[in-house]
């Protein structure tokens, strides 16, 4: 999903809670949003319905009673529409109901995201910065959304894509080592025998572990192995990155890993015999258009194709 602002989240609560329509892009927007904060919607939907309830217990409002004591006092002669209250009411839900969504919806309260899926998942932090777990990663962070630090524990492998926020500094905990930003767009990897690797795409990152401290700017990275710390240019940052924009470039790489990478990024599984699995390729594949992939990888290791669905190919060995 392209990830949306708090705003525009806010907007979708106060159109669902008050049944408005929702296009289909909308509506995946929303559901996405409820499973990944279901405490929070559920905090809301009870309010919602508490307000409801109170709204049924309030007297009827006669519309055409009052229209026709007000309508003798008009000194206008233009001719007037007569709007119905029920489009009025409705209007006016909407608007406050949009109102107690912003007020509402907690920004300051610790959250956790976790990725026990095959392929990479996008989320959106309470301030707008972005993140895109690789498989097994986890976030846990504590921000809110317009004001303070925001601090950041993570494992694993993370993209982070940080949105400047007037000088608010965006600092991260992975293992011994701290990771500050302003904005800037960056992986941090953590790996179990304590090494760590942080690679900057855009910006500028400062790096501290133990007493030692690097800045590292676009295409540069560093690793760290307990207290010893390695900086170095990154030699391809398409391959490193090409990722965020669904892009692969490998070098002289066996299909059997490269088809890995493919199903981390997409989802999309690939299977194949397993003499076809160690061709060594080298090409840029655009993950955007998964069957001229794949289409391309068979022609590559001549072999063919066979398409189950859109998220399932399998390369076997001409007859």
């Amino acid at each position: 999903m392209a990830m949306k602002n708090q705003d525009y989240i806010n907007e979708l609560l106060g159109k669902y809670f008050a049944k408005e329509e929702l296009n289909g892009e909308q509506r995946k927007d929303i559901e996405l949003w409820i499973q990944n904060n279901p405490e929070e919607f559920h905090k809301l939907k009870r309010v919602m319905e508490h307000t409801e309830e109170k709204l049924h217990q309030a007297p009827m409002f006669n519309a055409d009673l009052a229209w026709q004591k007000i309508e003798p006092r008009l000194k206008t002669q233009k001719k007037i529409h007569r709007i119905t209250w029920t489009v009025i009411s409705a209007v006016a839900a909407s608007l406050i109901v949009a109102w107690m969504a912003i007020r509402l919806i907690p920004t300051s309260d610790a959250l956790r995201f976790e990725n026990r899926t095959a392929s990479i998942q996008n989320y959106l932090l309470p301030d707008s910065s972005e993140v895109i777990l690789f498989p097994n990663a986890v976030v846990d962070c504590r921000i809110a959304q317009n004001e303070g630090d925001r601090k950041v524990d993570m494992q694993g492998k993370v993209f982070f894509k940080v949105k400047k926020s007037h000088g608010r500094k965006f600092r991260i905990k992975a293992d011994e080592a701290f990771v500050e930003v302003l904005g800037t767009s960056f992986i941090v990897e953590t790996a179990a025998d304590r090494r760590m690797n942080v690679q900057v795409r855009t910006g500028k990152v400062k790096v501290t572990s133990g007493s030692s401290e690097v800045e590292l700017e676009k295409n540069e990275q560093v690793e760290i192995t307990g207290s010893k710390i390695i900086m170095k240019k990154i030699d391809q940052p398409e391959a490193v990155f090409g990722f965020v924009q669904k892009q692969l470039v490998v070098q002289n790489e066996p299909l059997e890993e490269v088809v890995k990478q493919i199903e981390t990024i997409t989802g999309v599984q690939i299977t194949m015999d397993a003499k076809v699995g160690k061709n060594k390729i080298s090409t840029r594949l655009d993950l955007n258009q998964m069957e001229q992939v794949v289409q391309e990888l068979a022609e590559l290791c001549k072999c063919q194709y066979e398409k189950t669905d859109n998220s399932h190919y399998r390369l076997v060995i001409k007859q």
